[in-house]
């Protein structure tokens, strides 16, 4: 039962980092909703985004890993 917890838990987290795209960073990235208009036109969002898909990705695979060696 817990490895199906584990997988879950990482399936769930690999999933956030593709489901966050350029439409929608307005409503789900914490600190970028409450940016003004000005900050969000000079904010990196493409490459962000970028950075937090392989950010999450990895995190997902740490915890497997994490799991299967302890």
């Amino acid at each position: 039962m817990m490895t199906f917890a584990v997988i879950f838990t990482s399936l769930i987290i690999s999933l956030s980092g593709y489901i966050v795209n350029v439409k929608n960073a307005d409503v789900l990235l914490a600190d970028y909703n409450t940016m003004s208009k000005d900050e969000k036109n000079r904010f990196d969002l493409i490459n962000y985004l970028k950075f937090f898909r392989k950010f999450m990705l990895n995190v997902s695979l740490y915890t497997l890993f994490t799991y299967y060696i302890f």
